[in-house]
């Protein structure tokens, strides 16, 4: 029935109406009763609506009136797309009835009872599936709506479309998410290569950098192994697993190519990563093999010297997990770290060793060349100990032949005999010690204050004789007012034999009589120079840049080892100095040693 406005005292009320009629079976109508309700409030509320019928439907946000029962009374053309409906098919309609979402819609109702409960506006931001099927986001406020009286007739809705926002505020959620990734991914690399690049010791690094790994991913199980090619065997080198789940079983400490399957084989010879989320797409073996150890999603990383393969990095879950694209490329970026690593390590510890060796050949080196050095000297000492010797048994002989004739010396005689046989043994003595320093050549010695000129007369006086046997003058030019200098004297005097002996050596290979070696000491420019001059035949230009080292030598097979001159400029280093040798042009070859002194 249509409403009817009804005049009483010139008030106009508006009613809802409706009409039943009854009547005895057969009869004709015996009555109506009338039902009527009060909607002049309503009414006057939907009429001030109307009122700003145009702003509501020019509004970009979806406008609408409810009844107490949900219903849509005004409804603006923002309010009928959202629905994707006609205004006859949405007005007096509620969102059960309009929705196909129904859990959505009542909760939209559920929102409006709040409103007309509490008769409060409320607020809420919300999602709803469009006319085109596609999400929307709104964020709408509902009103309640009072009569005169002040009872509740109603709400009235805004809601904005805030779905474009919502999609902004996702993507930036999402790229911040990203970015903390990123930085944590970037921070674990920084830590893991700095682990690495500090370290000494590469295994004892890798249980420390498999547990960084494990607690910065969430990993359940991460392993490495070797692989011995010589054994064809896979290794474990270190592994480190969760202590929040079931422990994992150990993959394997030790195992035979031959014992995987044939499946992780051809992955395991061809370099490639193996990864499984859910061992879905794997074999029935390779499944056992796998679920036999508890693990249900695998990822196998390679690591690569050049082409060659290394070894593996195993990282397992007990459990489905999603290998996404920057797991992948974070586990690749670590792999790569520790290929290089591991590279460096292998270097460093050849290195070591061929140092060992190097070392250990030079020392054997100096020891032979030492020696050598002491056999060269051998027929020199000899007639410096045979000088005094002689000069003893004549004296002695002497003194027995006049005993035998029943001579007997007086006492300032015998104390003159004495006296000159002391210093004979005195020496002999002095000889034989210097000879004891020369060749115990101890290395451990703390460097002491010396006096270069000292160093030299010494060294000279044990080949003087081998000089003079080679019919080879030696001049020695010595700078009184030279600084000490802190090194090994036994060292010292080491290099000046040396040089020395090479330059007699030298001289051997030039003919005639006047063959010199000259020695001169100066301070100049803070530093102690120590000069040794021949004037033999010199070297061959193109063995200048050789001289010093190893192993390199003029001589003819059997003659010597070339590590003489190596072994001079080694000491001369030790002591902070330099050595240089060059031709002059008189004729022959001149050594410069050049050595810090001590203020």
């Amino acid at each position: 029935m249509e409403n009817k406005p009804n005049e009483v005292d010139e008030l106009i009320l508006e009613f809802d109406a409706a009409r039943i009629v009854f009547a005895e079976e057969e009869e004709e109508e015996e009555g109506t009763i009338v039902s009527l309700k009060d909607i002049t409030e309503r009414n006057k509320a939907e009429e001030e609506l109307r009122k700003y019928q145009f702003m509501v439907e020019s509004a970009h946000d979806a406008i609408f009136f409810k009844d107490l029962k949900s219903r849509y009374i005004i409804a603006n053309n923002r309010t009928l797309e959202a629905f994707g409906l006609s205004k006859e098919k949405v007005i007096g309609k509620n969102d059960y009835e309009l929705m196909p979402d129904k859990k959505e819609a009542k909760k939209n109702i559920e929102d409006d009872q709040i409103v007309f409960d509490t008769g409060k506006p409320e607020e809420i931001t919300k999602y709803m599936s469009g006319a085109d099927g596609k999400e929307y986001w709104f964020q709408a406020i509902k009103v309640p709506q009072f009569d005169n009286n002040g009872n509740i007739i109603g709400l009235v809705g805004i809601a904005r479309d805030i779905t474009e926002r919502k999609h902004i505020e996702e993507d930036l959620k999402k790229g911040q998410e990203k970015l903390l990734l990123q930085y944590k991914h970037e921070q674990l690399i920084s830590t893991i290569a700095s682990r690495l690049h500090t370290t000494k010791s590469f295994k004892r690094a890798m249980n420390e950098i498999l547990d960084t790994l494990r607690l910065s991913m969430n990993i359940d199980s991460v392993s490495f192994y070797i692989f011995d090619a010589k054994k064809n065997e896979v290794i474990l080198m270190g592994e480190e697993t969760s202590q929040n789940i079931s422990p994992l079983k150990k993959v394997f400490k030790k195992m035979k190519i031959s014992e995987f399957t044939d499946e992780l084989k051809t992955f395991l010879s061809s370099g490639q990563v193996f990864k499984s989320s859910n061992l879905a797409e794997l074999d029935k073996k390779t499944q056992d093999f796998f679920k036999n150890r508890n693990i249900h999603s695998a990822f196998i990383m390679p690591i690569s010297i050049g082409k060659k393969v290394i070894g593996w990095m195993f990282i397992c879950h007990g459990h489905k997990y999603d290998w996404t694209n920057e797991i992948q490329g974070l586990l690749q970026t670590i792999a790569d770290i520790i290929a290089n690593s591991w590279e460096k390590d292998y270097h460093y510890r050849r290195s070591l060793l061929i140092e060992e060796k190097r070392t250990e050949a030079i020392q054997i080196a100096e020891r032979v060349s030492h020696l050598a050095s002491i056999g060269a000297l051998a027929g020199g000492i000899a007639h410096e100990i045979n000088q005094p010797l002689n000069a003893l048994k004549i004296t002695v002989d002497g003194m027995l032949y006049w005993e035998k004739r029943g001579h007997e010396l007086e006492k300032d005689e015998l104390l003159e005999n004495l006296h000159f046989i002391s210093k004979q043994v005195e020496r002999i003595d002095e000889i034989i010690k210097q000879m004891r320093v020369l060749a115990r050549q101890d290395k451990s010695q703390k460097p002491e204050l010396l006096n270069i000129n000292d160093v030299i007369r010494n060294a000279i006086s044990l080949i003087k004789q081998r000089m003079t046997a080679h019919n080879i003058g030696v001049s020695l030019e010595l700078d009184k007012n030279l600084p000490s200098i802190k090194g090994s004297a036994t060292q010292l005097e080491q290099v000046v034999i040396n040089l020395a002996i090479n330059a007699v050596n030298a001289l051997d290979m030039r003919s005639g009589e006047d063959k010199k070696i000259n020695i001169t000491t100066r301070f100049d420019k803070r530093k102690c120079i120590l000069k040794i001059t021949d004037n033999g035949p010199g070297i061959p230009p193109e063995y200048l840049n050789k001289i010093f080292f190893p192993f390199f030598t003029t001589k003819s097979k059997g003659e010597g080892m070339g590590f003489g001159l190596f072994i001079v400029k080694n000491i001369i280093r030790d002591m902070s100095g330099s050595i240089h040798a060059r031709n002059i042009k008189s004729g022959g070859a001149r050594f410069t040693i050049k050595l810090p002194y001590t203020s």
